[in-house]
């Protein structure tokens, strides 16, 4: 099969995908510029509440509520879209109004590198949210280090200094999850 048959074949499903898209309403209003723009506004309302609520509660608190939540509740009655909703409903309609909307010519081709591009970010933020192990490493000019530390995971940890004093080795940790109340913590190396 040629390049220009493909081509064809291509354009040709991507006609009647567009068609059987234009005669659903629901696919017409998953598609809609309304739907952006709302998707866009509610986006711009969770980041301003999220700020404000950071000043008091700190970034970890405001990232779950705000940042990582399907659905939050104002005053803990109102039921309001958190961003991965309001995420993957802007996604969708990425998707969709991409076959319902653009037709492929090389007019349009900024337009389809701009919205293969939006897509993409949403697809790595998917992929970094659901995938990623984030903690940071600080070190002062010449200092070394063999670990790094998290934000959110911790550990109890004993350490002992080497005999020659230039460093510190780790003897024990116990991750902080395993540990409850009126469990007794034993470091079985340590013997303490």
């Amino acid at each position: 099969m040629s390049a220009i048959a493909c081509t064809a074949t291509m354009r040709e499903s991507l006609i009647s995908m567009q068609k059987k898209i234009t005669g659903n309403s629901v696919l017409q209003f998953i598609a809609s510029l309304r739907l952006t723009v709302a998707c866009l506004l509610i986006l711009s309302i969770l980041t301003f509440w999220g700020t404000l609520y950071q000043v008091e509660n700190g970034l970890y608190l405001a990232r779950i509520r705000f940042f990582g939540s399907w659905v939050l509740l104002i005053w803990n009655v109102i039921p309001f879209p958190g961003t991965k909703l309001v995420i993957a409903v802007l996604a969708l309609n990425l998707v969709v109004s991409f076959f319902v909307r653009i037709k492929s010519s090389w007019e349009k081709c900024g337009i389809l590198l701009v919205h293969a591009g939006v897509a993409l970010l949403f697809i790595a933020a998917g992929f970094t949210h659901y995938f990623a192990d984030e903690s940071y490493l600080s070190l002062y000019e010449g200092e070394k280090s063999s670990y790094s530390s998290s934000y959110r995971s911790w550990e109890l940890a004993l350490y002992a200094a080497s005999p020659d004093r230039e460093s510190i080795d780790t003897v024990e940790s116990i991750d902080f999850d395993s540990l409850s109340g009126g469990k007794r913590i034993v470091f079985p190396r340590t013997r303490i």
